[in-house]
């Protein structure tokens, strides 16, 4: 009787490497020289404790790729303008992904070389949940890790008056409440950390065809106190006040002397801009957002208006998944 058997092989199959993969929406193009962003995640580190395994902590953050949006606004591209690339990094078990953000990253200069190093200013993140085939995170700025919550209870007002020159009181604007007594217009805005301000805008649509203009009115980390710039380079003679905003009193080639804000085609916003800010524009993350139509008649003194919540309009959001 003749026995014929196989030879068993040495051979070790490896198992394929996870698949990572990214959609975004509403997250735009960033310009030349404002950066890029990064994917950065978290792994469960385990410590064996008298001989069995419980969880430890979390990793530190470590990148899964960077990326910037296309022009179409869907393809995903490297800082290099390549197709973007993500990646579980080696070591680190698929299995054990645990929360995920994505990072606003500044740009590599001689004096930053950390850019791709080290997590920039969180925009959205979340935790992934799934199987053990497939994990899967959806992304938004609500999430503790990002900015914690929507900014859907913030509300404001703007006042157009010039304190700092009273004779051009519609060159100037202030975001407070004069009456009964001055007070702070912006409510309920949330705390940012380091990585994040908040700055006021003059916008002015004109030309044709129509362009818009955007002047900055400061930044600011709270309604009840003055900006980093107080009255800004364009004050008058006088003295401003305890609140955000600008007097454009005194023009430059950056912004213009005495506008009257109240005529058609100026309006007012407040944005959340990065640290650092890399733009002289504003950054796409818009909160309140007020638009002037309409030819005053009567041109008062002191001039209060309403500010509109536009923030669910410009919130990214993103789709991560690991096939494990």
């Amino acid at each position: 009787m003749l026995m014929f058997g196989c030879k068993k092989s040495d051979e070790v199959v490896s198992a394929p490497a996870p698949v990572v993969n990214v959609t975004v929406t509403n997250l735009p193009t960033l310009p030349a020289g404002q950066g890029h962003y990064q994917v950065w995640a978290t792994f469960i580190i385990f410590s064996k404790v008298g001989g069995s395994e419980s969880p430890l902590h979390d990793s530190g953050y470590v990148s899964l790729g960077e990326f910037n949006v296309g022009t179409n606004g869907q393809d995903l591209v490297d800082p290099d303008g390549g197709p973007a690339r993500f990646a579980i990094p080696a070591g680190d078990d698929p299995q054990l992904i645990n929360e995920v953000t994505i990072a606003l990253q500044a740009p590599e200069t001689p004096l930053n070389k950390v850019a791709h190093e080290e997590r920039g200013a969180p925009i959205i993140g979340a935790r992934f949940l799934g199987t053990s085939s497939m994990a899967v995170a959806n992304l938004n700025v609500g999430y503790i890790k990002a900015f914690g919550t929507n900014f859907s209870g913030v509300a404001g007002k703007y006042t157009i008056t010039a304190p700092s020159s009273p004779g051009d009181s519609n060159s100037r604007i202030w975001f407070y409440t004069p009456t009964p007594s001055p007070a702070p217009s912006l409510m309920n805005l949330p705390r940012l950390d380091s990585d994040w301000t908040y700055e006021g805008w003059v916008a002015h649509d004109q030309g044709s065809p129509p362009r818009t203009e955007y002047f900055s009115t400061g930044k600011f980390r709270r309604a009840d106190s003055a900006d980093f710039d107080g009255a800004g380079p364009g004050r008058g003679s006088g003295s401003g006040l305890n609140f955000p905003g600008q007097d454009f009193i005194v023009g430059d080639s950056t912004r213009p002397a005495k506008p009257n804000l109240l005529s058609p085609g100026y309006w007012f916003m407040i944005t959340l801009e990065p640290v650092p800010d890399n733009s002289d524009g504003p950054f796409f993350l818009r909160l309140l957002s007020s638009r002037q139509s309409g030819e005053q008649v009567e041109r008062p003194e002191i001039f209060t208006g309403d500010m509109f919540n536009v923030s669910s309009s410009y919130q990214p959001t993103a789709r991560i998944t690991v096939a494990r």
